[in-house]
C-alpha cells in the first residue's frame, strides 16, 4: 500500500486516500493519526506499508501498519516533493476504486524509489514529470502514438507533424484532416517525448529536453486532462517549484533486487526495417534464461498494431534470450540484457530471419568459406545440422582486429569466420565490414570470449542459446 493523500477529519483522525495491487484506490479513516505518530509506525504520505483493515460506518479504518520503506529521500528536497506530490495526485484520479490496480501500484513503487535518491543528486525535474505522465497513460493503455501516425498506423513522414488529443498522438501530413483541431509539434519534441516514455525514471536526468520541454508539457497537460483528469493545482506548482534540467551526467540506478519488467517491441523480418515495414503478425515468442527455463510467453496486446510483441514478468537487469517462431521465416534467437527496476522500457524492435534472407545468407558464406565450412541448409527433413549464429559488431572501427572464441559446454571451440573489409568471407578477424558467423554449431549454450587486437581476452562471457535448424542474431555485438 503506497499513502496518496491525506485529509484531516474532526479532532484528531485523518482520511487517507491509498493506493492497492489489490484493491485499486481506497479512502481509509486513520484514527487519532494526529495525536501519535507511534500509534501506526510514522504512516505518512509517500510510505509503502504492509496494513490491515477493520470495517467502519462510512470508510474502513486502519487497525495496524508496518511500513516496508519510508523513501526519505524524498522529504529532503523541495523537487523531488513537489514531483512525487504531483505522481500522487495523477495516481489518486488514475486509479479505480475497489478494482485491482498491480501495475499502478508498480509504477507507483518505481516512482518514489527513483525520487529516493541521495541529496544533489538529479532526478530530471519536469522531465521526470513528462516521463511519469506517459509510463501512466501507458498503464492505462492509451499512451499516445509516438513512433507511427495515430491515424493510419503508418510509419510518420518526413513532412510536418501535429499532435491530436482526439486520436491519440502524433498525425503525419497525410492524416492532418482527420483531425483539425490537432495542434502542430516539432519532430524534435516527439522524439524526447519517445525517449522519456522508453527510459527507466531512473535516467530521465539523461534526456535533454532543451526548447522541447514548453511545447512537451502543453502536448501532454491536455492529453493527460483528457484521459486522466485535470490537475491544474498540482501541475501549477510543480512548475513554480522545480526547473527543467537539461542535461545530468547520471551513471545509472540500479534495482532494489529482483522485479517483474517488460520486454517490448514491433517484430520485424530485417534488422534495419523500412519505414513503411509493418511487421510480422502472428508469430510465436518465448523469453528463457541461460539455463532454458522460459519465463514468459509473447503476448500481442495492441489490436491496431498486431506485430507489437510483449513479454511481461522478467527479471530486472538479467541475460534472456528471446526465440521467435513464423511461416516463412528460420526461428531466430535473440539475446540481451533486460531494464533495470521500470517496467515500462522498450528495448526498440524484434526481428526474424526470413527463409529467403537465410538462403541468400548461406550462398553468399559459401562462396568464400574454406572446404567442410559450408554453412547448413538448415531445413527441417536433414537431420544433425545444427544451428548458426550470425552477428555484427556495433562498432566495427572499434573491434577491427578482434577474435572471437565460441566454446560449446563441454569446452569445445567452433570456429569462427569474418567477413574481410569488401565484404567477402575469409578474414582472420574482425574487420571493418564488422560481420561474423558461426555454422554447424549443436544445439546447446554457448559462451562468447573475445580477444582484442592488443591481445587482452575478455574475462566474461556472454552465454546465447543455439537451437537446430535456427539462426541465433547477434546484430549490434559490443566488446566487453
Amino acid at each position: 500500500m503506497v499513502v496518496l493523500r491525506q485529509t484531516d477529519v474532526g479532532e484528531a483522525d485523518r482520511i487517507a486516500s491509498v493506493l492497492t495491487a489489490e484493491r485499486g484506490r481506497i479512502e481509509v479513516r486513520i484514527p487519532q493519526a494526529r495525536r501519535s505518530r507511534k500509534r501506526f509506525g510514522g504512516l505518512d504520505l509517500f510510505v509503502l506499508a504492509t496494513v490491515s483493515f477493520v470495517p467502519g460506518r462510512r470508510v474502513p479504518k486502519l487497525a495496524g501498519a508496518v511500513i516496508e520503506r519510508s523513501f526519505e529521500g524524498i522529504r529532503s528536497d523541495i523537487e523531488r516533493l513537489a514531483l512525487a506530490g504531483y505522481a500522487a495526485e495523477l495516481l489518486r484520479r488514475a486509479a479505480p476504486e475497489e478494482q485491482a490496480a498491480p501495475e499502478l501500484m508498480r509504477l507507483a513503487e518505481a516512482a518514489l524509489a527513483s525520487l529516493d535518491v541521495e541529496a544533489g543528486s538529479g532526478v530530471g525535474g519536469q522531465g521526470w514529470a513528462r516521463a511519469f505522465e506517459l509510463k501512466l497513460l501507458h498503464c492505462l493503455g492509451v499512451r499516445p502514438s509516438l513512433r507511427r501516425d495515430a491515424a493510419s498506423g503508418e510509419s510518420l513522414g518526413a513532412g510536418p507533424l501535429r499532435w491530436s488529443v482526439r486520436l491519440g498522438g502524433v498525425l503525419s501530413e497525410e492524416s492532418f484532416d482527420e483531425d483539425p483541431m490537432a495542434q502542430r509539434i516539432d519532430r524534435t519534441t516527439v522524439a524526447r517525448l519517445d525517449e522519456a516514455l522508453h527510459r527507466p525514471l531512473s535516467e530521465q536526468g539523461d534526456v535533454a529536453w532543451g526548447g522541447s520541454a514548453g511545447e512537451a508539457s502543453v502536448a501532454l497537460e491536455r492529453y493527460v486532462g483528457e484521459h486522466v483528469g485535470v490537475v491544474v493545482k498540482a501541475r501549477r506548482f510543480l512548475e513554480q517549484i522545480v526547473p527543467l534540467l537539461l542535461l545530468l551526467a547520471l551513471t545509472g540506478c540500479a534495482g532494489a533486487g529482483p522485479g517483474p519488467v517488460r520486454l517490448q517491441g514491433f517484430l520485424f523480418d530485417s534488422t534495419a526495417p523500412p519505414d513503411d515495414d509493418r511487421g510480422v503478425v502472428g508469430a510465436d515468442g518465448a523469453v528463457f534464461d541461460s539455463d532454458g527455463v522460459e519465463l514468459a510467453e509473447a503476448s500481442a496486446p495492441f489490436a491496431d498494431f498486431p506485430e507489437f510483441y510483449r513479454f511481461d514478468g522478467l527479471p530486472e537487469e538479467a541475460l534472456v534470450h528471446a526465440r521467435f517462431d513464423a511461416d516463412g521465416h528460420r526461428s531466430t534467437w535473440i539475446s540481451g540484457t533486460t531494464a533495470p527496476e521500470d517496467l515500462f522500457v522498450d528495448r526498440g524492435v524484434f526481428h526474424l530471419w526470413t527463409d529467403e534472407a537465410w538462403a541468400f545468407e548461406q550462398q553468399n558464406w559459401a562462396a568464400g568459406l574454406p572446404p567442410g565450412f559450408a554453412p547448413p541448409l538448415l531445413r527441417d527433413d536433414v537431420p544433425g545440422e545444427g544451428g548458426v549464429i550470425l552477428g555484427s559488431m556495433a562498432d566495427p572501427v572499434a573491434a577491427e582486429g578482434a577474435r572471437l572464441f565460441v566454446e560449446d559446454a563441454e569446452g569445445f571451440a567452433w570456429p569462427v569466420q569474418y567477413r574481410d573489409g569488401l565484404g567477402r568471407p575469409g578474414a582472420e578477424a574482425i574487420t571493418q565490414d564488422g560481420r561474423f558467423g558461426v555454422f554447424g554449431v549443436p544445439p546447446g549454450t554457448l559462451s562468447i570470449h573475445v580477444e582484442r587486437s592488443d591481445g587482452t581476452r575478455s574475462a566474461l562471457a556472454f552465454d546465447v542459446p543455439v537451437s537446430e535448424d535456427a539462426i541465433t542474431s547477434l546484430p549490434g555485438y559490443s566488446l566487453p
